[in-house]
């Protein structure tokens, strides 16, 4: 995707655990410019709010409470999460949305913004439905294994890539004007 396009990023934290935070910003600026970053929950509910709030103040992110007006309500924050994304897209110039959250309640959101052409992107748990990540043009696993596997594998990668540098440079300086060199002295 270009640089130029205009993300919004919209969050379910009552579905996303706050451990994923730093990869769904990560991930969300490979669309384009994150213009909006919204957070929902029902924040007097949330057991680990310190959590959140560290990664709340680290990126920026938008805190949206919606208390819930009764015992069994649910579906509040995705209704207060659907009705800004909403909102959002009658009065800002967005190109990218970005919902965040395993639940398959925004399926129809969703497939409203796409029939206006609008490019919907996903992130969520493994555990999410299949058909609810087929209603994106691209869905992301937060918790696959494998794409934190390429990431330490790059590290570890680089710092072999590293290290090899340093040793050939050692071994360099070892040599001497008759092109021999005492390798004992490399653990100096």
């Amino acid at each position: 995707m270009k640089d130029e396009n205009k993300v919004a990023l919209f969050i379910d934290a009552d579905n996303i655990s706050h451990k994923y935070i730093e990869k769904i910003i990560d991930k969300s600026l490979e669309f384009g410019k994150i213009i909006i970053k919204r957070i929902y929950a029902d924040w007097s509910k949330i057991s680990n709010k310190e959590n959140y709030k560290t990664e709340i103040l680290k990126f920026s992110l938008t805190p949206m409470q919606h208390f819930s007006l009764t015992s069994n309500n649910k579906n509040a924050t995705d209704m207060h999460l659907i009705a800004d994304l909403m909102d959002v897209y009658i009065n800002k110039d967005i190109d990218v949305f970005i919902i965040i959250s395993s639940d398959s309640d925004y399926a129809s959101v969703i497939n409203k913004l796409r029939e206006n052409n609008k490019f919907c992107i996903g992130m969520g748990e493994t555990k999410s439905v299949q058909n609810y990540k087929n209603t994106f043009d691209k869905f992301i696993a937060l918790d696959d294994e494998n794409d934190e596997n390429d990431e330490i594998q790059n590290e570890q990668k680089n710092y072999l890539i590293e290290q090899k540098k340093y040793l050939q440079k050692i071994i360099l300086n070892l040599i001497d004007k008759n092109q021999e060199a005492d390798f004992a002295r490399i653990h100096q």
